[in-house]
């Protein structure tokens, strides 16, 4: 909620009985190094960037959502604006969510181990923390979660996916990855254990597609991920971070 400096006056007036000037209060705002945001990221960017994220993920999310989504994603912007430009994209999906008849993606698995969903976090990768996952798709749980200094090389997803097999003594009926060349060795595995039985063993496409992990990744952001991604942009900020080159 903004508020003008006329309006700032009546409020102390009528909630707080203090009578003060319009000049007074700016001059007060001005000492305490206050002021109205004018910095604004350009409204054109910030729309291309919503429209991309309603076609990429429908019209499941509102607007304090999306106005979180442009925050981590360095735009400064009112969100009213932000309010008025899903108005404009997607009118459909907010008289939906408005009446609470919005139609979410359903998810289908037959059984446990029926299908893994594979995938990375880059969201730490910069400061030299690459993290891979996997979970099952029917029962949510975490075949493997590692960290390490790669999530792009090949041999490194591949050992991932040898171990976790090792430890559950089996493998999965089919696995779902983005179409990155660090799947392509788990790929191969996989269609060899499936052999004839599986029509498609791995089943690629795109990361917004894969929701079973993709939601995870949010989960994991809020619970302790957002903690780590602040402290090193702290550390990097301050001059205290000096990744090693390998």
């Amino acid at each position: 909620m903004e508020f003008f400096y006329r309006d700032i006056v009546k409020i102390l007036q009528m909630n707080h009985a203090i009578s003060i000037s319009l000049r007074q209060v700016k001059r007060y705002l001005k000492e305490m190094n206050l002021a109205r945001r004018k910095d604004y990221s350009n409204i054109r960017s910030v729309f291309n960037f919503v429209h991309t994220q309603v076609t990429s993920y429908g019209p499941a999310h509102g607007y304090r959502w999306m106005y979180q989504k442009c925050k981590r994603h360095g735009f400064k912007i009112k969100r009213d604006h932000i309010s008025l430009m899903l108005n404009t994209i997607d009118p459909e999906g907010v008289y939906l969510r408005a009446r609470r008849r919005l139609k979410r993606r359903e998810y289908f698995s037959r059984g446990p181990n029926f299908c893994w969903h594979l995938d990375s976090y880059d969201k730490l990768k910069r400061y030299g923390l690459c993290i891979n996952a996997c979970i099952d798709g029917f029962s949510r749980k975490i075949i493997w979660l590692k960290v390490g200094r790669s999530s792009s090389n090949p041999k490194v997803i591949a050992r991932y996916f040898i171990d976790a097999i090792e430890e559950h003594r089996g493998h999965p009926y089919s696995m779902r990855g983005d179409m990155g060349t660090e799947n392509g060795l788990v790929a191969v595995m996989q269609t060899l254990f499936a052999g004839d039985e599986v029509t498609i063993p791995f089943i690629y496409g795109k990361s917004t597609m894969n929701t079973r992990i993709e939601s995870w990744w949010g989960i994991l952001r809020k619970k302790c991920c957002q903690v780590w991604i602040s402290a090193m942009k702290g550390l990097q900020e301050r001059g205290q971070f000096f990744r090693r080159q390998t």
